[in-house]
């Protein structure tokens, strides 16, 4: 940036700025109404805005180009010099736009360009990653244009980049020439590659590890773990095509790492492969038993589903659900039916927060049952709501879901019962809970409050950490009551339907191994598929 600044015209607002790292002192803090001169600015300090790594400033324009927001970052010496060589080598519509330099007694300072909008990281809180891949392959698309330029970002996350209304990167405080060793110490836990920890001269490909880390973010709903992940040990989240090769080529070592056109060549290819919302179909199949208890008179147990056609625009939804009822045999009976029914009874008619949606269908269906038996009876339920491919989960009491894959078997619901209590408080081992004489004693079941209160249901989030989980056509749901889980392990399903698969032939299946081993409970085994 030489010659005269640009004229801008916005509205007087400002944003300044201060990193801090390691190796810095730390700037003394400016009070609210500190007036700072960096000419031709002279700004007045409204708010201070806290940040993972800066600190920053609101303040006011009292004199000086008519901006709406500007940054300003005090730093050392060096660094404001490579901040100057970086804005002078490159101009992208994703940086923000060098406004002035200034070097004092009191420090020296870099004035930019600043764009408040929606982070990619609350973008990403709820929106599908798939109608991210647009954005991220601009992203990656902007990391070439500053590697051409001679440059690595470094430290970069999701809450760094603004998406809406326009892409624009608030954080290039660290950017640094390929080809020199760091200032000082540059790591982001999580996101930053491991050979970050050592001083030694910058390649490049700390930048394809970065990006790899935030298409982990956007794929899975969570930060990645401050210690990295195992390439060969990835969540099931990511075991979709295209995405684990994706990651395989971005988080190994820095040798094994894709160059940036091969990464860009990944993306594209699995954005054409992303199927349009609204093509989704669902194979639901479904067996239960009475048993062979002959106090067994009844069959308590109770599922259903149902589904809705949907556009490219409203994708196809099916919900599903499985019930178990509790406190004698016609009360029971009564609130597993009422409960699965009012489950089904589908309110929704916009997925803008699937899971909210989820948790007022369960939410629906505990008033039912309430409003029924008042609290002399209950039912435990364990239901979802699929959306396109996208599945939400709400979850009461001791029934299972299960997602099956052709390497893998993942637990979605965690049991409320008395056994679980003790495993988590380490009074008892998981293994010794399977087979205790109080493993049916639960202590949460749907219509014991006419209200629930909060927390009472559980989600993904209790399980996984994550709010909804994306399903492949190899990918099969599996319920069951605590009448099939006793007695025939997730394994023994798994195993089964690899040899078998027509869904409805493999629930009775099940149900035949249960039968097979005396089955002295009701039992219910659901599957579902989407294509």
């Amino acid at each position: 940036m030489n010659g005269a600044l640009p004229q801008l015209g916005f509205e007087p607002l400002e944003e300044i700025s201060y990193p801090i790292t390691p190796q810095d002192p730390e700037p003394e803090l400016l009070e609210i109404g500190a007036v700072i001169n960096v000419p031709p600015f002279v700004c007045r300090v409204e708010q201070v805005i806290p940040h993972p790594w800066l600190v920053r400033y609101r303040a006011q324009v009292i004199d000086g180009a008519d901006l709406q927001t500007i940054w300003l970052w005090f730093e050392p010496q060096e660094r404001l010099a490579w901040q100057r060589r970086f804005f002078s080598a490159l101009v992208h519509p994703f940086l923000p736009q060098a406004l002035a330099w200034h070097e004092d007694t009191g420090g020296c300072y870099g004035l930019y360009s600043f764009s408040a909008g929606l982070t990619l990281d609350q973008k990403a809180q709820s929106t599908p990653w798939r109608e991210l891949l647009d954005i991220y392959l601009e992203l990656v698309q902007g990391f070439k244009a500053i590697h051409q330029a001679g440059w690595a970002m470094l430290g970069l996350t999701p809450q760094d980049i603004n998406v809406e209304p326009t892409m624009l990167l608030q954080e290039v405080v660290y950017v640094t020439p390929i080809g020199e060793v760091p200032l000082d110490a540059i790591y982001t836990l999580g996101y930053s590659a491991p050979e970050l920890l050592r001083p030694q001269p910058i390649t490049g490909q700390e930048d394809i590890y970065t990006l790899g880390m935030i298409l982990y973010r956007l794929v899975t709903g969570q930060n990645p773990p401050e210690g990295g992940i195992d390439r060969l040990n990835l969540p099931p989240q990511v075991h979709v095509p295209g995405v684990i090769q994706i990651l395989g080529r971005t988080l190994g070592p820095a040798n094994e790492r894709c160059t940036l056109d091969d990464l860009l060549a990944m993306v594209q290819n699995l954005k054409n492969q992303t199927p349009e919302p609204g093509i989704y179909t669902y194979e639901v199949a479904g067996a239960t038993t009475q048993g062979l208890n002959f106090a067994r008179l009844s069959n308590q147990d109770a599922w259903g589903y149902q589904s809705k056609g949907g556009s490219n625009l409203n994708p196809n939804r099916c919900l599903v659900c499985v019930a178990d009822g509790i406190g004698g045999m016609a009360q029971g009976e009564l609130a597993a039916r009422l409960a699965v029914a009012a489950f089904l009874e589908d309110q929704s008619t916009t997925d803008l927060d699937q899971l909210s949606s989820t948790l007022g269908q369960m939410t629906q269906a505990n008033a039912a049952v309430y409003a029924a038996i008042g609290g002399r009876g209950g039912t435990t339920l364990t239901g979802v709501v699929l959306w396109g491919n996208r599945l939400t989960l709400a979850h009461i009491g001791d029934s299972r879901a299960y997602v099956i894959q052709p390497a893998s078997c993942l637990a979605l619901t965690e049991d409320h019962s008395l056994t679980q209590h003790w495993v988590k408080q380490g009074i008892m081992e998981a293994q010794e809970a399977q087979h205790h004489t109080e493993r049916n004693q639960i202590l949460k079941f749907v219509g014991e409050y006419g209200l629930l209160p909060p927390d009472y249901m559980d989600t993904l989030k209790a399980k996984l950490a994550v709010p909804w989980l994306e399903l492949t056509p190899e990918t099969v749901v599996y319920f069951c009551t605590d009448g099939v889980w006793e007695l025939v392990s997730p394994e023994q399903v798994a195993v089964l339907l690899q040899g078998e698969s027509n869904l409805q032939r493999a629930a009775n299946g099940i149900i035949d191994l249960v039968l097979a081993q005396g089955a002295p409970d009701n039992a219910t085994v659901v599957l579902v598929r989407c294509t």
